[in-house]
């Protein structure tokens, strides 16, 4: 391509056409088959180059975020991962933990019958104590909670479980105290249980008959205990209302202060303001050459003005008191009224002057 056919008015892009100059885009046309690129094939191929940089230069940018993604991606499913292992471990190992227990309270268990001879009754027995415990432990709260709905609300225990006894002469050693069926099973004690006297066996035999003594005790401490408390909270009660009433003391006492203290200061400007007036007034009359005759007849006249203004308002009160009443004024009419006095009194203007009358 000549730069002829580039320049030619038809053909091209006329004479005034430049490479450097122009700008229109490489691909633009002349109208007859030739573009830019081909006149200037110098500047269009260095814009194609860094054209191609460019997108070379987003398509990194965009493959280097994604990488980034997928990283973080990995790395959040690796601590997921991880997280679920650690919690999958320590599962195992308490599971672990727990059967080996199991385990070893079975063969304890198992040396404990053999030794004591047990048959194979007395096994099935215990088996149906341990399975109903729960529901037996739940009837026993539920006698429990109507019990504390009966005390008394003095604050003290009155239905002490070991004061009464179920019927029989029972003690720890009775039957029924350490029967598995009915009682707390046979290794029962009153020293070594850490169950509560109100707890019951599911069987109306509770700890209170089982062990009176331990319960008696018990009660006695829990009521000395509870008297105790209240005595300490109405002590500290009393030391609270004392505190908020020398507080609230204190605070009228200060309110008084810082009132009778703004009371001097206003006192105090007020002399100085009555002070400075007077002396005004001195320097004033001075100049103006009051003599003393007028001086005490002018002190006289703002001394005598409070009670010159009194006694003139008790004459217009008497003056008002002697006047007569006045007459009441006639009803005023409605609306209805007033629109018929209005006509009449358009119709006499409008009414034709007769001469003789």
């Amino acid at each position: 391509m000549t730069d002829a056919d580039c320049l030619d008015a038809e053909d091209g892009f006329g004479p005034d056409f430049d490479c450097e100059a122009t700008d229109m885009f490489c691909n633009a046309d002349s109208g007859d088959g030739l573009t830019v690129s081909e006149c200037c094939p110098d500047k269009c191929g260095k814009e194609l180059e860094r054209k191609n940089k460019n997108v070379n230069k987003e398509d990194k940018a965009k493959k280097e975020m994604e990488r980034k993604a997928k990283r973080r991606e990995n790395e959040r499913k690796r601590k997921e991962g991880e997280k679920k292992r650690k919690q999958q471990n320590k599962q195992d190992e308490w599971e672990k933990k727990r059967k080996k227990k199991e385990t070893e309270n079975k063969n304890k268990e198992d040396e404990r019958k053999t030794k004591r001879k047990w048959d194979e009754k007395k096994k099935k027995n215990e088996r149906k104590w341990k399975k109903n415990k729960k529901e037996r432990a739940k009837k026993a709260n539920d006698r429990e909670k109507k019990r504390k709905e009966k005390r008394t609300k003095s604050g003290e225990i009155t239905d002490v479980e070991g004061t009464g006894s179920p019927g029989d002469d029972t003690e720890v050693t009775d039957d029924k105290c350490l029967d598995a069926d009915e009682g707390f099973g046979p290794d029962f004690t009153c020293d070594n249980t850490d169950m509560w006297c109100g707890s019951d066996s599911g069987d109306g035999i509770s700890i209170g008959y089982c062990c009176p003594k331990k319960c008696r005790a018990e009660a006695e401490n829990k009521n000395k205990n509870r008297k105790d408390e209240t005595e300490r909270k109405n002590k500290e009660q009393e030391r609270k209302n004392k505190r908020a009433e020398n507080e609230k003391k204190r605070k009228n006492a200060e309110a008084e202060r810082k009132k009778k203290r703004k009371n001097d200061e206003w006192e105090k400007k007020r002399k100085e303001v009555s002070s400075k007036n007077k002396k005004e007034e001195a320097e004033r009359k001075n100049k103006r050459n009051f003599h003393e005759k007028r001086r005490k007849q002018e002190a006289s006249f703002k001394a005598s003005l409070a009670e010159r203004k009194e006694a003139a308002n008790k004459r217009e009160k008497q003056r008002k008191k002697d006047r007569s009443p006045s007459p009441p004024s006639p009803p005023s009419g409605g609306k209805k009224e007033k629109k018929q006095k209005k006509a009449e009194k358009k119709k006499k203007s409008k009414a034709p002057h007769d001469p003789e009358k």
